[in-house]
């Protein structure tokens, strides 16, 4: 009995520390938009049913630029844990990051297996900035990129 009350507050705590909050969440969907000299990326987030979000990151080099990279996204929850799955236009395969810390305004996603990232963050800096960080584990080699939400109104 001992033991089974044991699992039960241990099952319950890593449940409980791999959800992402409502408030998270309904943040995160939106255009988010990044200005990096004459390109820049957009990054766009929306519900698509229970428990599961899409999103879709388009990155250029210079406006007149006809090289785009893509990278398709999608956040979903399977069996009490949140994954973030990211899929880069130039890679055959996505890449599975789980969720191990995440409140109202932060999400840390992690693979340790994976070559790079390794680690994404997402933290809400204010409701209208959006900071994507990814790293390896311990935060080597970090890359921050800075969002802003998109002032245009979608029909």
């Amino acid at each position: 009995m001992k033991y089974l009350v044991i699992l039960t507050i241990v099952v319950s705590v890593t449940c409980a520390q791999t959800d992402i909050p409502v408030k998270f969440l309904q943040k995160l969907e939106n255009q988010w938009v990044l200005q990096k000299g004459e390109g820049g990326t957009v990054e766009t987030w929306g519900k698509t049913g229970d428990n599961f979000y899409e999103g879709f990151a388009l990155t250029t080099t210079r406006p007149e630029s006809s090289h785009l990279d893509a990278e398709l996204l999608t956040l979903f929850k399977t069996r009490n844990t949140w994954y973030y799955m990211a899929h880069p236009s130039q890679n055959k395969y996505p890449a599975l990051f789980e969720l191990t810390e995440a409140n109202d305004t932060t999400a840390l996603f992690v693979n340790s297996e994976h070559d790079y990232p390794q680690q994404i963050r997402y933290t809400f800096v204010r409701s209208d900035s959006l900071v994507a960080e990814i790293s390896l584990i311990n935060n080597k080699n970090l890359r921050k990129f800075g969002f802003k939400k998109s002032t245009v109104e979608n029909d």
